[in-house]
């Protein structure tokens, strides 16, 4: 294929993505701060369920072609999600995996056997679910129409049935048990941590969280857990009791020993709950990710005992040593050093951290940092203040959702830190570039806040178009390129 038949591809492409994104109807996403009383919500909530269920059906249940393996949790379930994928790969099962949201493009969304959709292929997706979308609508069932994040369950559910993977590994997009994702019976479900996060879709309590995450433990099935706190393991405990489920709780069924860290990932012994993996070197920086990574080999070698995967020691070492996941704490750049990472909420930014503090001590710090205007600016900020020698204020731009203005979050900076230097730039691209700028040798710049925003800054080194490009042109898998100043 010549440059201008890629060219043209990437733009057929875009063009379907534009479709797809018309089924957002509120494209300020003013509904985010709409004040609706909790039955309202869980009427929501519970349609869209039945939407989704209802569309799936109507198409044959394309997520019953495979077995699945489901995760929930308040940070690390996309380490975890691509962690599972990579072992499932390693050991030569046919896999694909959904994470939620996408950093720079569409396909991030969907990879099989680690190769990300290519364009051309998402354009013949999406015309299958259009012809779909245009007969649901005149057949008189109960509903006519879906919602964006619905269509995205029922595009990935599709693709995983059409390209006939044995295995889907699929992240929650918000909550658990009302997330859309959830009309999948998962065989095992994983439940990361349970922290302060959506407070206005899933409740202002930790015991409201954690029940929305419980509800992807499904009747008769397997659940592993990291999360810790005695009092959201009761209501795990009491949800498996429920359904009949396995639970299986880190340092209780299984645990891990650190063997080494460092500045680039770890080395660790995990003893799950069939078989012990030892010499498991995590190639993703950061010190949260060991327990990703126990929770990933836990859900692995539990398919390995429980259903017969072919998964081996070997390929249990070899899929953690493979594993990328680009925006999170990722190196982009070494002069200056600049790093990336979507800490958008308070948990996630106090790992990063504390990673932080730990790898690049004696290193001045500058901050770009935006979000939108859901997420607890402030709780972030205050993480962040530890760290900070410098800001840089900007803001995410996105369709459908809210963000927080740049000046909106220069102000929440100065109430917390107003012995800084902080500049206010909206345009995320000349933020990071005037961050770069400002560094001097033994600085670094940090990256961090919105995902969404980290897609628009990771475009300064790697522009999307140029992704979508050497993906049409069968470069399936892409990876940070490390360029100096």
């Amino acid at each position: 294929m010549n440059d201008k038949d890629l060219s043209q591809v990437v733009e057929n492409f875009k063009t379907q993505n534009q479709w797809l994104m018309g089924l957002i109807t509120d494209p300020t996403g003013s509904r985010y701060h709409a004040e609706k009383s909790k039955a309202q919500r869980l009427f929501e909530f519970e349609e869209q369920m039945e939407r989704t269920a209802d569309f799936l059906e109507f198409i044959g249940n394309p997520e019953s072609k495979y077995r699945s393996i489901h995760i929930a949790g308040t940070s690390g379930k996309g380490s975890v999600t691509a962690m599972i994928a990579q072992i499932f790969h390693q050991s030569g099962v046919k896999s694909g995996f959904h994470i939620s949201p996408y950093l720079q493009v569409p396909n991030e969304k969907l990879v099989i056997n680690d190769k990300l959709i290519k364009p051309s292929e998402f354009i013949l997706l999406v015309d299958e679910f259009r012809t779909h979308y245009e007969r649901y609508g005149q057949v008189g069932r109960k509903f006519d129409t879906l919602k964006y994040g619905e269509g995205w369950v029922v595009l990935t559910y599709m693709w995983m049935a059409m390209s006939g993977v044995e295995w889907a590994i699929i992240e929650t997009g918000l909550g658990g048990r009302y997330d859309p994702t959830n009309v999948l019976e998962a065989e095992i479900a994983v439940i990361t941590n349970i922290d302060y996060d959506h407070v206005k879709s899933l409740g202002p309590s930790l015991e409201e969280i954690a029940w929305h995450k419980a509800g992807i433990i499904k009747e008769g099935k397997i659940c592993v857990t990291t999360e810790t706190k005695p009092g959201i393991l009761d209501i795990f405990r009491k949800e498996a009791e429920n359904k009949n489920a396995e639970l299986f709780v880190m340092n209780e069924d299984f645990s891990f020993d650190m063997i080494e860290e460092n500045i680039s990932g770890s080395v660790i012994e995990v003893k799950a709950i069939h078989n012990n993996y030892q010499n498991i070197k995590i190639n993703l920086p950061g010190r949260f990710q060991p327990i990703n990574a126990v929770a990933a080999i836990t859900a692995a070698d539990l398919a390995r005992e429980r259903f017969g995967v072919e998964i081996t020691d070997s390929s249990v070492r070899e899929g953690m040593a493979a594993v990328k996941f680009n925006g999170r704490i990722e190196v982009i750049q070494n002069d200056p050093l600049v790093i990336l990472d979507g800490a958008h909420n308070k948990h996630k930014m106090k790992g990063l951290v504390e990673s932080i503090k730990h790898s690049y001590p004696d290193m001045k710090k500058t901050v770009v940092i935006g979000a939108l205007s859901t997420k607890d600016a402030d709780g972030m900020i205050k993480e962040l203040a530890q760290i900070t020698d410098n800001w840089v204020a900007t803001q995410p731009h996105v369709f459908g959702k809210p963000s927080t203005t740049a000046e909106e979050f220069a102000a929440v900076i100065r109430a917390v830190d107003n012995s800084s230097e902080i500049h206010v730039e909206s345009d995320v691209h000349t933020a990071v570039k005037y961050a770069i700028d400002a560094t001097v040798k033994d600085e670094m710049v940090i990256v961090t806040g919105s995902i969404y925003m980290l897609g628009e800054a990771r475009d300064v080194w790697i522009p999307r178009d140029s992704i979508l490009l050497q993906l049409e042109a069968g470069n399936h898998v892409y990876s940070s390129k490390i360029k100096n100043k």
